[in-house]
């Protein structure tokens, strides 16, 4: 069955592990990678950047009916905008390490 009264109807394969649920849940988007917030229940899911407008979908739509799945909150990034998050991160972190100037 594709539609049920005109709506169109898609299977998602439920997975115990949320990542793979929450890729499952994005389908036909090609997932890169799922970064998890247990703590939190959010996710930050990084996509290559063709993938990101089908991820996200039509107004948010795609994007909005996979964190109603799944029940986790879904914040989508391209590849290019996480790994520029991540350098920063990483800079912040190693700046934070070093002694002050004044220190010295």
């Amino acid at each position: 069955v594709d539609e049920l009264d005109g709506e169109k109807i898609e299977l998602i394969r439920w997975h115990e592990d949320i990542g793979t649920y929450i890729k499952n849940s994005l389908q036909p988007a090609t997932v890169s990678h799922v970064n998890i917030n247990a703590e939190e229940q959010s996710a930050e899911v990084i996509v290559p950047e063709d993938q990101l407008s089908l991820a996200i979908g039509r107004r948010g739509q795609n994007i909005r009916l996979s964190s109603r799945l799944t029940n986790w909150r879904l914040n989508v990034k391209g590849e290019v905008e996480a790994m520029e998050q991540m350098k920063k991160d990483v800079a912040q972190v190693f700046k934070s390490d070093l002694p002050d100037e004044d220190e010295e």
